[in-house]
């Protein structure tokens, strides 16, 4: 999540027709939930030194991006 919804609407002071929990309400909630823990990787996907680090630090089994932003 590059948060960049997050920061646009508080930039142009406008809401989104779909609230946007944020991000810190999203992992507790999701925690809530399903009794797990999420870590978070706040990073540019294409720096390949923030990603390396990222996975190394957990790694993953697979990885899904959903880059729709």
């Amino acid at each position: 999540d590059s948060l960049v919804r997050r920061l646009f609407d508080e930039q142009l002071g406008s809401q989104t027709l779909t609230p946007i929990a944020s991000l810190k309400n999203r992992v507790k909630k999701w925690k809530q939930i399903s009794g797990k823990q999420l870590s978070v990787y706040i990073g540019d996907i294409c720096d390949f030194e923030f990603l390396e680090d990222a996975f190394k630090s957990f790694e993953p089994h697979a990885v899904v991006h959903y880059g729709e932003q």
